[in-house]
C-alpha cells in the first residue's frame, strides 16, 4: 500500500472517531438542551464527511500533495480555532480563580 492511500485510510480513522465523539457526547449534551445535543451531533457527522470526502479526493487525484494550497490555507482557522480555545480556556480558568479569592 502506498503511503498516500495509508495516510487517507487514517485519515478515514479519523472521520470515524470525529463521528464517535458526537455520538458519546450525546447522551452528556441532553439534559442541557435537545437541540443542543443533536446540533454537536449533526456538526460532528458533517465534520466526519468533509475529512473522509477530502481524503477520497487526495487518494483519486494524481497531484502531489504539495500542489494543494488549500491545504494551507484550511490549517490556519484550524491552528486559529487551537489558540482561541487555548486562551478562553486560560481566562476561564483565572476569572474562576479571582472570583473564588473574591469569595472568601
Amino acid at each position: 500500500m502506498s503511503p498516500r492511500r495509508t495516510a487517507v485510510l487514517l485519515e478515514c480513522y479519523t472521520g470515524l472517531a470525529v463521528a464517535t465523539i458526537g455520538v458519546a457526547l450525546f447522551p452528556i449534551l441532553k439534559p442541557h438542551g435537545k437541540r443542543l445535543a443533536a446540533g454537536y451531533l449533526v456538526l460532528r457527522a458533517a465534520e466526519c464527511v468533509a475529512i473522509v470526502a477530502i481524503g477520497v479526493y487526495f487518494v483519486t487525484s494524481r497531484s502531489p500533495f504539495a500542489d494543494y494550497p488549500l491545504v494551507v490555507w484550511l490549517s490556519v482557522p484550524g491552528v486559529v480555532g487551537y489558540a482561541a480555545l487555548l486562551t478562553g480556556a486560560v481566562g476561564y480558568a483565572r476569572t474562576d480563580a479571582v472570583l473564588e479569592g473574591v469569595a472568601r
